[in-house]
């Protein structure tokens, strides 16, 4: 199923994100907006395995929406594809009503206006303090008289090395999660659409 090799461009979107993460601003954005378009892809490639699947008479390079499928499916009189447009538009619906819908939508953003970036940025910068210490025994004798003195050797100065800031990047919908974290759990649920639709309808 083209679907599925859709999945995998996602998955390797996602992963050369993660590469990019908080180092190299202008590639991440490159591909988290990959990643954006590929992931709602799925859903409309979805409807073409399904109607070549039932066969509906689709042409790869005509355009195919849900109301074409489904007037396709009432033409040729499949009740299997009927039933499949009526649990794909349930799924589009779940999808664009829920949490993740906004992120779903940044695609068109992304393709029709403009550079879909993090809004929030969070940059976290650590600093290292340490202490050294000596000890200094002074060991008089019993009429009070200095005997003897001990110092402990001084530890030798050494600089730690300093941390590099650590950078996160979050769309204003999801500023509890960042973008890895909500584009992760995105590319989960398309998949178990995916999965769904072909246990179901195969």
């Amino acid at each position: 199923m083209e679907a599925e090799e859709r999945i995998e461009c996602c998955e390797y979107h996602l992963k050369r994100m993660e590469e990019f993460y908080g180092k190299d601003y202008k590639a991440f954005v490159c591909e988290s907006q990959a990643f954006l378009v590929a992931a709602r892809s799925i859903m409309d490639i979805l409807l073409y395995d399904f109607a070549e699947k039932f066969q509906l008479g689709i042409e790869e390079n005509e355009r195919l929406d849900e109301k074409k499928f489904k007037k396709k499916a009432i033409k040729s009189n499949n009740a299997r594809a009927l039933e499949f447009i009526e649990w794909w538009c349930n799924k589009m619906s779940e999808i664009q009503k829920g949490i993740f819908g906004p992120l779903f939508n940044k695609r068109n953003i992304a393709v029709h206006r403009r550079s879909v970036r993090p809004e929030i940025h969070v940059v976290k910068v650590s600093e290292t303090i340490t202490a050294r210490e000596s000890i200094t025994v002074i060991k008089k004798d019993e009429k009070g008289n200095v005997a003897e003195i001990f110092q402990s050797p001084e530890e030798p100065s050494r600089t730690p090395e300093p941390k590099p800031a650590e950078i996160d990047w979050y769309y204003e919908e999801y500023p509890n999660e960042n973008i890895i974290e909500v584009c992760g759990k995105l590319l989960e649920i398309v998949r178990g659409i995916v999965e769904e639709a072909k246990s179901k309808f195969t």
